[in-house]
């Protein structure tokens, strides 16, 4: 994988339609390209991209599939 290739969690409310504070709510979570790096995988040679391009998803991408790489899960805790 190349090394600006990321997960991550953007936009989520964590209050339900009354704005209470949701208890537990998991997130799947699909591949990003931050588009700083042209390298096509970890051991390539940094290969700044220039100009830097907009961040975007990677899902259905070789060497990527549909599927979800992963899921985050945020809890609610007392505290």
């Amino acid at each position: 994988p190349s090394p600006d290739w990321f997960v991550g969690v953007s936009g989520l409310s964590l209050r339900d339609g009354e704005g209470n504070w949701i208890e537990e709510l998991e997130v799947v979570l699909y591949p990003y390209d931050a588009g700083t790096d042209s390298g096509p995988n970890y051991t390539s040679a940094n290969d700044d991209t220039q100009p830097k391009e907009p961040i975007r998803n990677l899902r259905g991408e070789s060497p990527f599939s549909d599927e979800p790489i992963g899921t985050f899960t945020f809890t609610r805790t007392d505290g």
